[in-house]
């Protein structure tokens, strides 16, 4: 029998884009996987448009807004009690093609060492260019991986925990990444497709999210990186908080550090898709953008022994685990 795939839906008004993305979602080929869409209180007909239109997606419901890390999280549990043998993260403004899960489970067979396998994002990509590429490339990206859509071993929480909730969200998957890094296993990537309408989840709290990653970017570097990285981050979060307009692409230095490489590297859509992500810390004014910045960075000081004692505690749980 072909092993249980479980695909997590975290939700939180996310009714505009259910319909597209379900609806892509439930041609999926493979034939054996379950789906549970995670609502984190919405107000929106969310729920009531999937439990009419989409019977066979099961729905969990928050009974406090928790975040997104936390309505993964529970998702994952309820996973792991079906016995999943692999989880997939599936944001809810995606459209995936009906062949995206078997390249990926036979690259899983065969490789013990990987932990998990992302896919290719293409914001721009038309109707006609959404198709299976000819021949899939699955390549080692690290943290680097869109956290759009992903697929792990689930067993792989056993070892480096689940989302840190502290995130609540912005930045937790790139924590998970980093620990799985870490672990001895490999965070990769496949060319297989995914279109992606970027941050479409959250453009009605254009606030909110700038701050959560001015925030979580600082806090990313502390829990995981050198003091070299924090200070770097918290200076190019500054640069970009600061300058009005972004640079041509092959002069922007912000890109290339939030990319960590060169943009040699990367497609037109990648860079495309760092510009869509880099916007979520502008406000419209510098000034504002700027005073987000500072509140940042007083929020890390004040919270850095937490996020230290998190530090260790992923050091620990790894070590405990390998």
């Amino acid at each position: 029998m072909s092993p249980l795939v479980c695909v997590i839906i975290p939700n939180y008004n996310g009714r505009a884009h259910l319909e597209y993305s379900l609806q892509s979602l439930i041609r999926t080929t493979y034939p054996t996987y379950q789906v549970v869409l995670v609502d984190d209180c919405s107000n929106d007909d969310s729920l009531e448009f999937v439990t009419v239109n989409f019977p066979q997606v099961d729905v969990l419901r928050n009974s406090v807004n928790s975040g997104f890390a936390a309505s993964v999280n529970r998702g994952i549990v309820w996973a792991l009690e079906k016995e999943a043998e692999y989880v997939a993260i599936f944001n809810s403004d995606i459209k995936v093609l009906p062949g995206w899960l078997e390249p990926i489970l036979e690259f899983f067979k065969n490789q013990e060492n990987t932990g998990v396998i992302g896919f290719t994002e293409h914001p721009r990509m038309s109707k006609d260019q959404f198709a299976m590429p000819s021949t899939i490339e699955i390549h080692h990206v690290g943290t680097k991986l869109p956290g759009m859509l992903y697929v792990c071993r689930s067993d792989i929480f056993e070892i480096v925990g689940f989302y840190d909730e502290k995130y609540f969200m912005y930045g937790e998957e790139s924590d998970l990444f980093a620990r799985i890094e870490r672990s001895g296993h490999q965070v990769l990537q496949s060319s297989i497709p995914v279109w992606h309408f970027v941050g479409g989840a959250g453009q009605k709290i254009r606030l909110r999210i700038a701050w959560l990653s001015y925030r979580n970017g600082i806090r990313f570097v502390v829990k995981n990186g050198s003091i070299v990285d924090v200070l770097l981050q918290i200076t190019a979060l500054l640069y970009y908080a600061a300058v009005p307009v972004l640079r041509p692409a092959g002069n922007n230095s912000v890109i290339r550090w939030f990319s960590r490489g060169t943009l040699s590297e990367y497609s037109e859509d990648d860079i495309e898709g760092f510009r869509v992500q880099l916007h979520r810390f502008r406000l419209g004014h510098p000034l504002a953008n700027i005073c987000l910045w500072f509140g940042a960075v007083l929020w890390n000081l004040i919270f850095l022994p937490w996020t230290l004692i998190d530090r260790f505690e992923d050091s620990k749980r790894m070590r405990k685990g390998q």
